[in-house]
């Protein structure tokens, strides 16, 4: 009761003691200065937390008394809701946290590298993903701090050719490894026996600065792009960064007596059916974990799945990635339909429910049980095999069947790499992708 009377009875202290909290927490975990208090976004974080906070403290009396058990109650009851009231989907928007800021104007030739990638992601916000937006926030960072805060206008040449070197240096994960988290970049300069970022990863690195750098050089912060052109070239090709699983891989994943027992016995239906869809059709894996219900559909006659983002929890990779593929005949066999049909009943919006929305999509918990626990488990996971190795799988059988490419770039959700096709050519009509999609027959272990 203490929280509610102090909030009855000096309520402008209570609601300060919070302010400052919030405050030091968007400081530790996002570096925000400069917050305007008085901005909805703000007035919105806060109403949140205080919330949390009186029902944390009723939780809190409740377990006293002994009506309660655990804590976990509460997180699972304040998850509920949340996810309801669709405020992760709010918050997912860059366009919050940009707008909590209240940025003092500086003059272009003495704004420093934050002020920069605040003003681009802000007018960016638009166009990008929430994930997106915290990869561009993390380059830039590491970039200040190999040039050791060094104003953006005075960087040169030599200065993004030394951060492609350290790049090529340092270790993958150094945030999350106990080895390397709370060193500098010179302590893990001198370190040894690690395996240095990938090819790939630099590269995303050095493009990431490249657009950064450019919208600079249009809003006339620097008067040149020093990061053009510093991407290596990879030695090996696209189709060969990732692998495709092979015939004694596909048994061991699909042993479907195993896989059931880890997923639907537990009622974590997605961790048994998104696997199944991307081998059946292709699909990256926030595709298939933000289906709705209501994307499984009949058109002409033919069971199909609607890839789209016609709601704001959607995010497809291009305009390519929307599309139908026609449902696998050997998935209406294992009775995805049937899973369908149950969801419905039960008045499910999502098809799977038990996901939540987070910055990456709906693909957390799913990413985390296929990559992490089962190939590791099945002795199938190595470097270049994960969740995203079924849709090479799906390409490869694809090829092996002699289906067309155009056929296959559009099951597939990629643009068409001929112009007449791109240009002028139609959608296949669902039928004649029946037939191709057909035409994969892999063997799995019921």
């Amino acid at each position: 009761m203490r929280f509610e009377n102090n909030l009855k009875t000096n309520h402008k202290k209570t609601i300060s003691n919070i302010d400052q909290n919030t405050l030091n927490l968007l400081k530790k975990y996002f570096d925000v200065d400069n917050v305007n208090l008085s901005s909805k976004e703000f007035l919105m974080l806060r109403s949140t937390i205080l919330e949390i906070k009186k029902r944390s403290f009723a939780h809190r009396r409740e377990l006293l008394k002994g009506t309660k058990k655990s804590s976990w109650s509460l997180l699972n009851e304040i998850e509920s809701d949340v996810s309801q009231s669709g405020l992760i989907e709010k918050t997912t928007n860059n366009e919050i946290l940009q707008n909590l800021i209240s940025e003092p104007e500086e003059e272009n030739s003495k704004a420093n590298t934050k002020t920069i990638i605040h003003k681009f992601l802000k007018e960016k916000s638009s166009e990008i993903e929430p994930k997106t937006a915290l990869y561009y926030e993390a380059v830039a960072d590491l970039m200040t701090e190999i040039l050791r805060n060094k104003p953006i206008s005075s960087i040169t040449k030599k200065d993004a050719v030394k951060c492609k070197e350290v790049f090529q240096q340092l270790p993958p994960n150094r945030n999350k490894s106990s080895r390397f988290r709370n060193r500098s970049i010179e302590e893990i300069l001198r370190m040894r026996n690690f395996q240095p970022l990938c090819t790939t990863t630099i590269n995303h690195y050095l493009t990431s600065l490249w657009s950064l750098f450019n919208w600079a050089l249009k809003k006339d912060y620097v008067s040149t792009n020093f990061f053009s052109g510093l991407t290596i070239k990879q030695k090996t090709k696209a189709r060969e960064q990732r692998d495709a699983f092979d015939k004694q891989d596909l048994k061991r994943i699909f042993n479907l007596k195993k896989l059931k027992s880890e997923s639907l016995d537990k009622n974590k239906h997605a961790y048994y059916w998104v696997p199944l869809l991307g081998l059946y059709t292709g699909a990256r894996l926030n595709e298939l974990c933000q289906l709705y219900v209501n994307d499984i559909k009949e058109i002409d006659k033919i069971w199909c799945i609607d890839i789209n983002r016609n709601t704001n929890d959607k995010k497809l990779k291009n305009a390519s990635s929307e599309r139908v593929i026609p449902i696998h005949p050997k998935l209406i066999e294992l009775g995805f339909l049937n899973f369908v049909k149950e969801q419905k009943k039960n008045n499910s919006q999502r098809l799977f429910s038990h996901l939540r929305l987070g910055s990456d999509g709906y693909i957390k918990n799913v990413s985390r049980f296929f990559n992490v626990k089962w190939l590791p488990e099945i002795g199938v996971k190595t470097s270049k095999k994960s969740f995203h190795s079924l849709r090479h799988t799906f390409a490869n059988e694809l090829k092996q069947a002699g289906v067309n490419e155009q056929v296959a770039s559009e099951l597939l959700g990629h643009a068409s790499q001929s112009i007449t096709y791109g240009r002028y050519g139609k959608e296949s009509r669902v039928e004649i992708l029946l037939k191709e999609i057909s035409k994969i027959q892999i063997k799995i272990i019921r």
